[in-house]
């Protein structure tokens, strides 16, 4: 870790090697190649100890950025660089997000947890309270806790013409922006991701993006869309040999 830590490396290129030590962590363990990262490297009742490539860069670049930025030395402090890891991703950014919820978290203050009564759960330190270490251990913390929280898909197959494929991914996204802002409110980290196969076949650029998110890769992924897209074109006959059937017509009454 020292290395992605020390040198300015994007984020996309710590993804991309994590896939690939993903691919062979899965060889070694036995596990399909479609078996998603959520489940490899998820904390749950089967987890194995190791933490994913990118959640561990996450982590140090955060940890690097405040002991720079608050370094007890003025001349460390007021000249400390922005730390550079792509587009995608901001240390910064996320520094600021971990603090703003530990700050609202000594708002709030401890809550029953079940039915163990008030006071008999685990006692989180508190933020305003903490030393310049502890904050940056509880910063890093948070970070890691965002990384690790439990992801939810909300997925919808839309099969219009060709034509209206920017158009039907535009309207599914807004349609479910309300549900996915629920779920991220009771802490889950929410995507929308409407995918699109045309009705003559054509996979749009949605679908084939979720695919390689899911863990989908080479060989398999060319099988999935050719599979996929041979599917929509059945349908889209099925429904044209149908259009003239009795049963299909609207019920008059």
């Amino acid at each position: 870790m020292w290395p992605l830590t020390i040198y300015e490396v994007p984020i996309s290129k710590v993804e991309k090697l994590e896939r690939v030590v993903s691919s062979f962590a899965k060889k070694w363990l036995g596990l399909h190649r479609c078996f998603t990262n959520i489940g490899l490297y998820g904390r749950g009742i089967l987890e194995i100890p190791v933490s994913s490539l990118a959640e561990e860069f996450k982590c140090s670049k955060v940890k690097l950025e405040m002991t720079l930025t608050e370094s007890r030395d003025p001349c460390v402090s007021g000249t400390a660089s922005t730390l550079v890891t792509g587009r995608k991703w901001n240390p910064a950014a996320a520094s600021h997000q971990a603090k703003t919820d530990l700050r609202h978290r000594d708002i709030i203050g401890n809550v029953q947890q079940g039915r163990g009564g008030l006071g008999l759960g685990d006692i989180r330190p508190s933020w305003q309270r903490a030393a310049p270490d502890q904050r940056r251990r509880l910063v890093v913390e948070e970070v890691r806790r965002h990384e690790q929280a439990t992801s939810v898909y909300i997925i919808e197959l839309t099969v219009p013409w060709e034509a209206a494929v920017e158009e039907a991914f535009k309207r599914k996204s807004l349609k479910y922006t309300e549900l996915a802002a629920d779920a991220e409110q009771r802490g889950w980290k929410a995507k929308v991701c409407p995918v699109e196969a045309g009705c003559r076949g054509f996979v749009g650029k949605s679908t084939i993006r979720l695919l390689k998110e899911l863990g989908v890769q080479g060989q398999t992924l060319r099988r999935t869309i050719k599979a996929l897209s041979g599917a929509a074109e059945e349908a889209s006959r099925w429904l044209w040999v149908k259009r003239g059937d009795s049963n299909w017509a609207p019920n008059i009454t």
